[in-house]
């Protein structure tokens, strides 16, 4: 899917990733359901910068995990409420051997692609709840962006809303009540609303 990959020597053809599946780009280009456009837009800008040097896309794949790894720990620190906690808990995860595979095998990149903005969203998220007014629409905006993304990255993120209402009736809030749950339930809606324009608009029409 690297080597063979004739669309991702050309920055022309990443539209082209969003309307069609993976496995359609490479040998024997048959039609699949492997949907992911934001792993081809990561590959195609690495291929643009270092060509198919080995040792550069293995330094992409470290750098994207060492990001995810330092996300990991605003998150952990706003879950737990200690800093000291989230250091150790963002080294464990960043440190643990259940991650050589994603590390090591340039196309499981896609596994730490999709964690960046699935970790962006609820940080957004959170603050939105300490935000009013424009401040507000800000980060809910970024977070429900940041949700698209990791959409486009990877199916899993589907997952992300009910995270989202969990983790925001479990997690402390100093300076405020915690939100109530017609508030959570609010909030949650541009997520569902984007579910549905990427699924019914992109995802559903390609492989019907």
């Amino acid at each position: 899917i690297i080597e063979q990959n004739p669309l991702i020597r050309d920055l022309g053809h990443i539209p082209r990733f969003f309307v069609t599946d993976l496995w359609t780009t490479v040998p024997p280009f048959k039609r699949g359901s492997y949907y992911r456009p934001v792993w081809q837009i990561w590959a195609t800008l690495s291929f643009t910068l270092h060509g198919l040097r080995p040792a550069a896309w293995h330094a992409n794949v470290v750098i994207v995990h060492l990001l995810v790894t330092a996300l990991l720990f605003p998150v952990a620190r706003r879950i737990t409420g200690r800093a000291d906690a989230a250091i150790v808990a963002a080294l464990l995860f960043g440190l643990h051997p259940v991650h050589g595979e994603v590390v090591a095998w340039i196309a499981g990149a896609n596994a730490s692609l999709s964690a960046v903005p699935f970790l962006i969203a609820p940080l957004l998220g959170w603050r939105s709840f300490e935000r009013d007014g424009s401040a507000r629409l800000r980060a809910l905006g970024g977070s429900v962006l940041a949700f698209v993304v990791a959409l486009l990255t990877k199916e899993d993120a589907i997952a992300l809303p009910g995270v989202l209402a969990l983790t925001t009736l479990a997690i402390p809030w100093p300076g405020r009540e915690r939100p109530s749950l017609r508030e959570i339930a609010l909030t949650l809606m541009p997520y569902l609303v984007a579910i549905l324009i990427v699924g019914f608009s992109i995802i559903f029409p390609l492989f019907k």
